[in-house]
């Protein structure tokens, strides 16, 4: 364990943004980069302000289901949500995870008795670092409209927004085409994504960032380990059925010999020594 923490300690200097866990610090911890981020993504460009939501608690639909930790959850001066993520490799699950994500941004805004009609619009934006859809775009919005007639919106106000940093296709904000390129560990000579450059650096000399790494490092070691027990575990058990099915069909095997021999006039004694049955199991046969 101690060789791992030291590994993680020598990598703390080698991190870029495209690291998961200082994406969200360094989005969660410059306002002014995340709010400039939102508003050259989804191309709204009044926010005043944003609040942080839960950045480091679990989000639960309060059913006792599965939770949620976001790289960054926040809101803005008139109550939008924005969900943003990182992903580094298509894990073939995100758009329904962009629905899980907006369905329990929802539940939590929803208490007992409350007018559907005031929902805020909600966004899903995920940075990643594969093209999921491998149509070669830059970015893929998504919202809710009509199958019989495609101008007609829903409006239910949401919207999903895949970003994709080995994209080369459709119109994209240059200052947000320069943030993908420094994602993707590409030279960028942009000003707005050099600054999140900058902000990782000094995040990444805090005590505190390279404690709570440290201390995420380890959480992530403990479970990994946690899940090879388990499978290990559930490969003994997996063998284990496998040997009592084996046993179980090599016994009725011998229970069928034993009976085709009683068939043929063999004594219970010489068919017990044969089969390495018991007499009284043999007896039982007849």
């Amino acid at each position: 364990m101690t060789t791992q923490l030291l590994q993680h300690e020598l990598k703390i200097k080698d991190l870029t943004i495209s690291n998961q866990y200082l994406f969200g610090a360094v989005l969660s911890k410059n306002k002014d980069l995340t709010k400039q981020l939102i508003e050259k993504i989804t191309g709204i460009e009044d926010i005043i302000d944003i609040r942080y939501i839960n950045t480091e608690e679990t989000m639960k639909t309060g059913f006792g289901s599965k939770g949620s930790r976001y790289d960054v959850y926040v809101k803005d001066h008139e109550g939008v949500a924005y969900v943003i993520e990182l992903q580094r490799q298509d894990t073939l699950e995100i758009p329904k995870r962009a629905r899980y994500y907006q369905a329990i941004s929802d539940t939590n805004e929803t208490p007992v008795g409350f007018e559907y009609r005031k929902l805020k619009d909600n966004y899903v934006i995920f940075i990643c670092r594969e093209d999921i859809f491998k149509r070669g775009f830059h970015k893929y919005t998504f919202e809710n409209m009509c199958h019989e007639i495609p101008d007609l919106k829903l409006g239910d106000g949401t919207k999903k927004i895949i970003l994709n940093t080995k994209g080369t296709k459709g119109e994209i904000d240059a200052d947000v085409l320069g943030f993908l390129k420094k994602i993707e560990g590409q030279m960028t000579d942009n000003k707005f994504a050099q600054q999140f450059e900058t902000a990782a650096e000094k995040i990444k000399a805090t005590e505190a960032f390279r404690r709570d790494f440290m201390q995420t490092a380890l959480i992530e070691y403990e479970m990994k380990e946690q899940a090879r027990e388990e499978a290990r575990q559930e490969e003994r058990e997996k063998a284990e059925i496998e040997k009592k099915e084996l046993l179980a069909n090599a016994e009725a095997e011998k229970l069928s010999i034993a009976k085709n021999f009683l068939s043929m006039g063999i004594s219970i004694e010489d068919v017990s020594r044969a089969t390495k049955l018991p007499v009284d199991v043999i007896t039982s046969l007849k």
